[in-house]
């Protein structure tokens, strides 16, 4: 079953590689996936945009009802540099947490974090917790 499900991890991979333009090289559609990121400053405008895609996903679906007060009033906050060390993705729930490289992590730290927070990795989970 194992290896049935690695061949269809791989297959999915090609077909992902072949759609950026990257033929069956997934490695490097992995590598330019890994190396993109929003720049600083606009993190939490893209965690907003997820957090609403998610909303809009789970009504249009009609998976579960989220109150109006609960889409409008939940908080925003960024996660300190050492706690992205340990958690580095945003967390969801009424707070969320948003985790962003910051000019007090070393160069590595930076670069890792952003291959953690790129674009391709992120799905609209913000809402739930």
């Amino acid at each position: 079953m194992a290896r049935e499900q690695m061949a269809w991890c791989k297959q999915e991979m090609i077909r992902a590689s072949r759609d950026m333009g990257y033929g069956d090289d997934w490695r490097k559609a992995l590598e330019k996936v890994k190396d993109s990121y929003v720049e600083p400053g606009q993190q939490p405008q893209l965690i907003h945009d997820l957090a609403i895609e998610g909303i809009e996903f789970a009504e249009k679906n009609n998976l579960v009802t989220i109150p109006e007060l609960a889409k409008e009033t939940y908080g925003m906050e960024m996660m300190s540099p050492e706690r992205q060390l340990v958690n580095p993705f945003f967390t969801g729930g009424d707070v969320i947490s948003v985790s962003y490289p910051t000019d007090t992590m070393t160069f590595e730290e930076r670069m890792n974090e952003h291959a953690r927070q790129q674009p391709g990795f992120r799905t609209p989970r913000s809402f739930t917790s």
